[in-house]
């Protein structure tokens, strides 16, 4: 039985020098604020919370705890947003599609980065699910996590890409409700399609809120490993077509492309974008249909760049 086995090429980036790792959030202390209401609430442009001044060119962090619920509403109801269409960022929820969804719109509008996150079922049907969202402010990024694992951050969907670090212009923000004129979405200076309240889709835990950490940026450490016992293990004599199956991908040469698990999983399936393109798969393919290998032996460090980084995988 053949071990099916994804390699997709790791494109190493600057990581912001105020990311904090952490367990849980309880690692972080107290938010430097937190709401405990749905409704609008005053943009966070031009304020100092924590202490940190101009607090949307800064790193962010923010929590919620939600318990989702199945249906057919094809709306992306707010779970927050602030700012606009212009300079904004939106969290919302499309209960048909099951996905939550982060949009962050700048550079006048005309830039916006996503990232996506496919809800499973377990996570619609079993009660509250921590969602967290961080902005990195070197990176200009979100990185969206679920229950402390990552979906990856926003990437380009727009040809112009987003260089300008902020995350909330002046209009008004809001929780589990649209606050302003504009939210966040279309990257045509537009609003997020679809947009609405998010209503009875799902229900925020208003006792713990929305907790919001100025001028951090978190990043939730590995979950210990599974340890699997020996003892399940069939003989070998018994294994047959044994060898491992090998799907790669690589990136072309100097993009800086952000890494994680949502990132190699839209390039080994060929959908990922970058500036509103498609990037280009320069990986050697295999013998079998799907460009996949059928290999004996996997060999991880068959050779080192200069920083002592593999760079060559051979099967």
């Amino acid at each position: 039985m053949k071990i099916s086995f994804l390699i997709s090429g790791i494109c190493v980036g600057a990581v912001s020098a105020a990311t904090v790792n952490i367990n849980t959030l309880a690692d972080l202390g107290e938010p430097s604020e937190t709401v405990k209401a749905i409704g609008q609430t005053a943009t966070y442009q031009n304020r100092t919370v924590g202490g940190v001044e101009a607090v949307t060119t800064k790193d962010a962090t923010f929590a919620v705890s939600i318990d989702f619920n199945a249906g057919d509403s094809a709306n992306n109801g707010v779970i927050w947003e602030s700012g606009g269409a212009t300079i904004g960022s939106t969290l919302s929820y499309n209960q048909a599609a099951a996905t939550l969804s982060v949009h962050h719109s700048t550079n006048s509008g005309n830039a916006l980065g996503v990232v996506t996150h496919q809800l499973t079922d377990a996570q619609v049907s079993g009660g509250e699910v921590e969602v967290v969202w961080a902005y990195d402010a070197s990176e200009i990024d979100f990185e969206l996590f679920v229950d402390g694992a990552s979906s990856g951050t926003t990437v380009d969907t727009t040809e112009v890409a987003r260089t300008q670090n902020n995350w909330s212009g002046g209009n008004a923000a809001g929780f589990g409700i649209f606050g302003g004129n504009f939210a966040a979405g279309n990257g045509d200076n537009t609003n997020l399609a679809a947009i609405a309240n998010l209503g009875d889709t799902a229900t925020l835990n208003l006792d713990t809120g929305l907790r919001f950490w100025a001028g951090t940026d978190l990043n939730f450490l590995a979950k210990d490993s599974v340890v699997i016992p020996a003892g399940i293990a069939g003989p070998l004599e018994a294994g047959q077509n044994r060898g491992f199956r090998v799907v790669s991908a690589q990136a072309p040469l100097f993009s800086e492309i952000s890494n994680s698990f949502a990132r190699a999983s839209q390039q080994l399936n060929g959908t990922l974008m970058s500036q509103g393109q498609l990037v280009a798969d320069e990986a050697k393919k295999g013998e079998n249909p799907d460009g996949s290998f059928d290999v004996d032996v996997i060999n991880f460090l068959e050779a080192f760049d200069v920083d002592g980084f593999p760079f060559v995988t051979n099967f």
